[in-house]
């Protein structure tokens, strides 16, 4: 027993003095059993029994017990490193995936900021393709702090310069095709407003100068569809409204205003009140340049024209058939005649002029000459 007392109960080698287990087996004994078996001599003694018989029950209790802690200890090591080596693994794999995301963010925010570019570099093509302030100012409002945003003002300022002195040249002309194809090529103009009301304008002028019951309607319909601004419309409305329910003048009736019309011009060429009255209303409303004039002083007018010209006389002929002549639902006639005049001046050494002009003549319900004054004047 004594031997055995100076043995390691790992690997049976000889051990100092005071040590239970040798040099090789003291990392491991420290490191794997547990306090009570490094502390407790009588129970390593009892398991230090190399060539002493024991009881064989006694021998299976203590080897068991030997056994247990030796490799429970192992297995927690063993564990202990796989969870390292796990760890470590699991360390690298969430590393390499964040610096995956990385790459891929900044790629993605990279492919992005490329696809940006791209289309506004396709929006200014479009842009430069029309050409026009309203293009670029949507390219400003889409894109205010854009690539081209200083460009895109500039070409707004250069284009509206070279529009002002177009509408400068264009204002005088009185072209309403000019104005229309102005309005065309300069889609909200800031000279829209003034372009239409001078389109306006001088369409009424060619309706009023047409006089028809199609022209009237003709302008109601621009002014329907927005090419007029539609300042005459109530007027137009009026005019239109009154001429679609005149009638052509038929039969006798129509003999007769022909007869008042012959025998007017005849007094005229005589230049003889009496004629003159014979054929016309008690006041014409228009007489040549005249307004309100007496029946009365027709000759002594034309007279008193005459000597201030030097005209001997003025002869009016009448077309063979006359035009066709109007009625309106107030029983006023109208016509448009185109005649012949020939000027005799007192100064024989003058030549005599002939002349055609064309007078709008009205006449009243007795069919007596209310107006007549030269078309176009």
């Amino acid at each position: 027993m004594a031997d055995n007392e100076n043995k390691c109960p790992l690997c049976g080698k000889s051990t100092n003095e005071g040590e239970i287990f040798c040099g090789d087996c003291q990392e491991i004994a420290h490191n794997a059993y547990p306090e009570e078996l490094l502390s407790n001599k009588g129970d390593s003694e009892s398991l230090s029994g190399e060539g002493e018989k024991a009881n064989p029950e006694m021998e299976k209790e203590d080897m068991s017990y030997e056994e247990k802690p030796i490799d429970k200890s192992i297995e927690e090591n063993l564990q202990r490193a796989s969870l390292s080596r796990s760890n470590k693994k699991l360390f690298i794999f969430v590393a390499v995936g964040l610096v995956f995301m990385l790459l891929l963010g900044t790629g993605g925010i990279f492919m992005k900021n490329k696809d940006e570019e791209a289309t506004e570099s396709a929006y200014w093509n479009k842009c430069i393709e029309e050409n026009t302030p309203l293009s670029y100012s949507k390219y400003l409002v889409h894109y205010p702090e854009g690539k081209y945003s200083g460009e895109a003002q500039d070409k707004i300022m250069e284009l509206r310069e070279k529009e002002r002195n177009e509408w400068e040249a264009l204002r005088k002309s009185g072209n309403i095709d000019a104005l229309f194809s102005f309005l065309a090529d300069h889609p909200q103009t800031p000279y829209e407003r003034q372009i239409k009301h001078v389109v306006d304008s001088l369409s009424w002028l060619q309706v009023m100068e047409q006089n028809t019951a199609d022209a009237y309607q003709a302008y109601l319909d621009n002014v329907k569809i927005g090419r007029f601004t539609g300042e005459y419309e109530d007027v137009a409305e009026g005019r239109h409204d009154y001429l679609i329910q005149l009638k052509a003048v038929e039969g006798d009736e129509l003999k007769d205003v022909e007869k008042v019309l012959s025998g007017f011009f005849k007094a005229l060429s005589s230049v003889n009140n009496k004629e003159i009255q014979k054929y016309s209303a008690s006041v014409l409303l228009k007489f040549f340049d005249k307004e309100n004039q007496p029946d009365t002083v027709i000759a002594d007018s034309l007279k008193a024209d005459f000597k201030n010209r030097k005209i001997k006389s003025i002869s009016y002929t009448l077309p063979p058939n006359l035009p066709e002549i109007i009625k309106d639902n107030k029983g006023i006639y109208f016509t448009t005649l185109s005649v012949k005049l020939e000027t005799t001046f007192a100064d024989r050494k003058k030549k005599k002029q002939s002349a055609e002009r064309i007078f709008n003549i009205e006449l009243d319900g007795e069919k007596r000459v209310r107006s007549m004054y030269q078309k176009g004047k």
